[in-house]
């Protein structure tokens, strides 16, 4: 048995230079940032991605490197279909991103970080708005709505599994909270 989610994001930015570099690094799309981490940075007051304080030599030293969160393309191993990552520039200068990626619970210290700074990020959809869905590989439906609400992700899980009461309302968002792991 595996523990693998399918990840799905769409959604619209707004990124200055160095948060569009970090981002197309984490997509498998650019050369690995050099200082602070720029998109992760608003996890904590005066934290990085690292724990480290913000603000710091490099954010990514060799010795404790991240890698890109969000890089995976190809066929999927486990959720059926493809993966991929794309971050394209429309006119207005908002960034859009669109992804699908298979992960593992054991990668929600590179995705979490991300998808909070990226919610920070987000722009249009008022003052809630999906911007994609964690699911179970073996499930047949969406477990979880991505939403977004005053900047902050949450889960809103789509349907209670059989048997079980799920909590109503958004949930933290940690990528992989014990309330959707069957």
């Amino acid at each position: 048995m595996s523990d693998l989610f399918e990840l799905t994001l769409v959604l619209d930015l707004a990124l200055s230079d160095a948060e569009a570099a970090e981002l197309r690094w984490h997509l498998g799309r650019g050369p690995r940032p050099r200082g602070p981490a720029s998109l992760t940075a608003a996890l904590g007051p005066g934290r990085d991605d690292g724990g480290r304080a913000a603000g710091a030599a490099d954010a990514f030293p060799e010795d404790d490197a991240p890698y890109p969160a969000l890089e995976q393309r190809g066929l999927a191993a486990r959720i059926g279909g493809y993966l991929f990552a794309d971050l394209e520039p429309r006119d207005d200068g908002v960034w859009s991103l669109m992804c699908r990626q298979e992960v593992h619970p054991d990668a929600g210290e590179a995705i979490g970080p991300l998808v909070h700074g990226l919610a920070a990020r987000t722009v249009g959809g008022g003052t809630e708005r999906t911007i994609g869905y964690l699911r179970f590989h073996a499930d047949i439906r969406i477990g979880s709505a991505i939403v977004v609400r005053a900047g902050r992700p949450g889960l809103r899980p789509t349907a209670p599994r059989a048997g079980r009461r799920e909590p109503g309302g958004i949930l933290p968002f940690s990528v992989f909270p014990a309330e959707i792991i069957p």
